[in-house]
Parts: structure tokens; C-alpha cells; sequence
């Protein structure tokens, strides 16, 4: 692979994406729609209606059931189709035949690890977080191509996240700008669709649902493929300007330390936080009602209301709407 001193500007990955995209967009399409035809079952089963229009209970029990298991089933989905999606990429860059079943039991053979990754980089971004907005950005840039490293140069674990921080350490401002790049564009086509998609739909009479549901679909088959073949080919761009030599023994052990501080700063503060959640009062106090001409404060713990009249001094304990004397 020829060594390239810079990145490919903006204008010039939006035009290889495209290009690469446009030869596989029917393919591409197809391996976005599947977690949305599951997400749409869960959406048009809602047993809202059911409940509404006084259905028999056991209708309402068999569709929370499949509402349930599509769910499920599009959490799952959802999770395997960036591995499906950036392999059919990668293939289609190679000019290979797409087979969407083919790409989905592979990405299934591959479920168990590539969460771990998902596992390490959420973690790893709130540890960054935690540490203020800024750090929680700088990491997710860094590690921004751990699913690719994942995926395509056989990296596990933690390491997945160092190769990525290896390809982006001396490039992280490029790297950045073109990612927000990417997200601006794609906010500027939801945009545009929404408006249209609304001064069409709204006229006929159609509801939020509908609109919902076609939005959906616009995202799963459309944007959503073309940002994973964009950032796969930054990811190809900043291979080809990093050069083949991989990360050397300090940049691993650093960048472990720094990713392994980060886990432990996310685990304290997830712990805090459901100390702090566990230990929260569950009292709520308010005052200033007032009952039959009298001020009272008053307080709700748990199920209990207790009334305080600042006029005689007197406490009323309420339970069950039973007012007593104390």
C-alpha cells in the first residue's frame, strides 16, 4: 500500500464513498432494512390500540409477547449490523459478490467478541466523559476505528482500541474534522427528508406514526449505510497514510494504561452513581397548602403524608385517606 504524507480532504471522501456506496446501495440497503423490519413489528404491534378500543385481554397478552420478542430481536439486530454492514463495504470494495445472509452469519460468528469491544469502548467514552465533555470526545475520536480493527486486522479486546489509537495519534484533528463532517452532512439529509417527507405526508392525513416508521426507514437504508462506507474509507485513507508498521511497545503499554485508567474512573462513577440512587431520600416535602383557611407544610414519605398546621401547631398523619390526630 502506497504511503500518502496527508488525508483526502472531505470533498474527496464524500466522492469516494458515494461512488463506492452508489455500486452497492441496493445490497447495502437490504443489510440496513433487516433490524428495521423488526423495529417496525414492534411499532405497529404496540398494544396501545388494543388496550384503547377494549380488546380482549388475551389479545393484549399476545401482542405484548411479540412485542416483546421483536424487541429482542431488533436490539440483536442492531447490535450485528455495523459488523455486516462494514464487511459487505469491504467486500464491495473488492468487487465480491454481496450475499446479506452470507454477511449476517459471519457477523452472528463473530457476536460474542465484538461486544466485548462494544463493552470496552462504551465504558472507555464514560470514563472519558466523566472526566468532562472534552476528554470523552478525544477518547471516542481515538478509538473510532476499533470496529474496523476488529473486524479486519483480527485485534481483540483492549488491543482493537489501542490499533485505533495508533492510526489516529498524530491525525486526531483531521480525523475529527472529517467525522464532523460526515455528521453534518447526514444531519442536512434527515433534515431535508423530514421537510419533505412532511409537506408530503401531512396534507394526506397520514399520522406521527406513519411518518415515524418512514423516517425509520430512510435511516436504516440510507444513512446509516453510507456513514459506515464513509468511515471505512477514512478508515482505508488513514491506513494508507499511517503506512503498514503497527504501534510500538511504549505507545501500547501507554495507551493500555490510559484506556485501563479510563474503565476504572467509568466503574467508580457507575458505582457512585447507583450508591448516590440507593441511598437518595425518598421524602418529598412541600408547603404552603392550605386546607379549610389553615397553612400546612407538608411532607410524603413513601405512601405517608403527614400535614403540619402552622395555625395550632397541630400534626395530621393521613394514610388511606384517614386523617389522625397526633
Amino acid at each position: 500500500m502506497a504511503i500518502r504524507s496527508s488525508l483526502k480532504s472531505v470533498v474527496e471522501l464524500l466522492a469516494d464513498s458515494w461512488k463506492l456506496y452508489k455500486k452497492h446501495m441496493n445490497m447495502l440497503a437490504l443489510i440496513g432494512v433487516i433490524p428495521f423490519i423488526f423495529e417496525g413489528a414492534k411499532m405497529l404491534l404496540t398494544p396501545g390500540f388494543a388496550i384503547e378500543y377494549g380488546f380482549p385481554m388475551w389479545i393484549t397478552v399476545i401482542l405484548l409477547v411479540a412485542v416483546a420478542v421483536f424487541a429482542i430481536l431488533s436490539l440483536v439486530f442492531n447490535l450485528v449490523m455495523p459488523l455486516a454492514l462494514a464487511s459487505a463495504v469491504d467486500e464491495g470494495l473488492r468487487n465480491k459478490k454481496l450475499d446479506p445472509a452470507r454477511l449476517y452469519k459471519t457477523a452472528f460468528s463473530n457476536l460474542i467478541q465484538y461486544l466485548f469491544v462494544v463493552m470496552l469502548l462504551v465504558i472507555v467514552c464514560v470514563g472519558g466523559s466523566v472526566l468532562l465533555c472534552i476528554p470523552g470526545i478525544i477518547v471516542s475520536v481515538y478509538i473510532n476505528f476499533a470496529l474496523f480493527t476488529f473486524l479486519f486486522e483480527d485485534k481483540h479486546g483492549i488491543d482493537a482500541l489501542v490499533m485505533s489509537a495508533w492510526y489516529v495519534r498524530d491525525l486526531w484533528w483531521s480525523v475529527f474534522g472529517r467525522k464532523l463532517a460526515l455528521l453534518f452532512v447526514s444531519f442536512v439529509a434527515m433534515y431535508v427528508f423530514i421537510v419533505i417527507s412532511a409537506c408530503i405526508l401531512i396534507p394526506l392525513g397520514f399520522s406521527l406514526t406513519v411518518f415515524g416508521i418512514i423516517f425509520e426507514l430512510f435511516v436504516f437504508m440510507i444513512i446509516i449505510p453510507f456513514m459506515m462506507t464513509y468511515l471505512y474509507v477514512l478508515y482505508k485513507d488513514v491506513k494508507s497514510v499511517k503506512g503498514s508498521k503497527g504501534p510500538d511497545k511504549a505507545f501500547t503499554e501507554e495507551t493500555e494504561k490510559i484506556f485501563i485508567v479510563l474503565l476504572v474512573v467509568a466503574t467508580a462513577a457507575l458505582l457512585m452513581f447507583f450508591f448516590i440512587a440507593t441511598l437518595s431520600p425518598r421524602g418529598i416535602s412541600v408547603s404552603g397548602q392550605s386546607f379549610g383557611g389553615a397553612s400546612y407544610a407538608v411532607n410524603v414519605t413513601n405512601s405517608n403524608t403527614y400535614y403540619h398546621n402552622s395555625t395550632n401547631g397541630m400534626m395530621y398523619y393521613r394514610h388511606s385517606r384517614v386523617f389522625t390526630n397526633y
